[in-house]
């Protein structure tokens, strides 16, 4: 476009601060973009990491999925907000998941009896993951104080809820007598309250 027309205005940009990259719009607003490896804060002005913003973690019967939960660009949707974290064809269907955001640790459960494992995430892949508990029974719901590193989980034929250290010892159960049909299971650690569902 010629000098001529070009509108006289002052660079909105300059007012923006924006941490990376200002583009300026038809309106003649600066609006600011991130890289493609960042994204845009809930301040919409600074660049984060992918890692520093809020995901959820989905349990398939084979594989636990991470999605980012912030909003992100049409174009980083595919391959940024779903990444699957691990792949097991080599056991029994997930049942259960939880995590302890705080050192990246991912506990699951499978069905039809076994185990309970862990591993370790990083960034958007898992290290190998090993078994920490074995269980007798069914587990339909584990959940782990982040706080004390306790496992606690809801076993189905026999229903109980049942907890054990994070190395898996020190097996018990808390609560079985007159417990029907127990379905979920949360901990709010730093009140110490346990919360369990019925159908």
């Amino acid at each position: 476009m010629h000098e001529v027309l070009q509108p006289r205005v002052e660079n909105p940009c300059l007012k923006r601060r924006c941490s990376h990259i200002c583009l300026i719009g038809p309106d003649l607003k600066g609006s600011c973009w991130c890289p493609k490896e960042l994204m845009l804060a809930t301040d919409k002005l600074n660049c984060i990491s992918f890692k520093d913003s809020s995901f959820l973690l989905i349990a398939f019967p084979t594989m636990v999925t991470k999605m980012f939960l912030s909003k992100l660009p049409y174009s980083a949707i595919a391959d940024i907000t779903k990444t699957k974290l691990i792949s097991l064809t080599n056991v029994k269907p997930i049942s259960s998941i939880d995590c302890i955001v705080q050192n990246m640790s991912l506990f699951f459960a499978v069905e039809s009896g076994g185990f309970i494992a862990k591993s370790k995430f990083k960034e958007n892949s898992l290290k190998d993951w090993k078994k920490i508990v074995p269980v007798e029974d069914s587990v339909t719901s584990v959940a782990v104080d982040w706080i004390t590193g306790n496992i606690f989980w809801i076993s189905t034929a026999k229903p109980q809820i049942q907890v054990a250290t994070s190395d898996g010892l020190y097996k018990t159960i808390l609560i079985g007598d007159g417990l029907y049909n127990p379905l979920c299971i949360a901990i709010h650690p730093p009140t110490g309250v346990l919360f369990f569902s019925k159908n």
